[in-house]
């Protein structure tokens, strides 16, 4: 029995993997939509949040 494939690596990850520019400025710019509505969103939370009370304690010692 024959195994059927490309003779190196290379030339199946050439065939398969090979990703042109189109494809991957959409995939940038999906990046991009998905990015910028969760930094809107954690904004936007942010803002409706009362504001934490911080307390300071002066350093004892030393």
């Amino acid at each position: 029995m024959k195994i059927e494939g490309h003779s190196d690596y290379q030339t199946t990850a050439d065939m398969y993997t090979h990703l042109d520019q189109k494809m991957l400025r959409a995939t940038a710019d999906d990046m991009a939509d998905v990015l910028k509505k969760v930094t809107t969103a954690a904004r936007k939370n942010r803002m409706q949040r009362p504001a934490s009370k911080v307390l300071w304690f002066p350093k004892t010692g030393s």
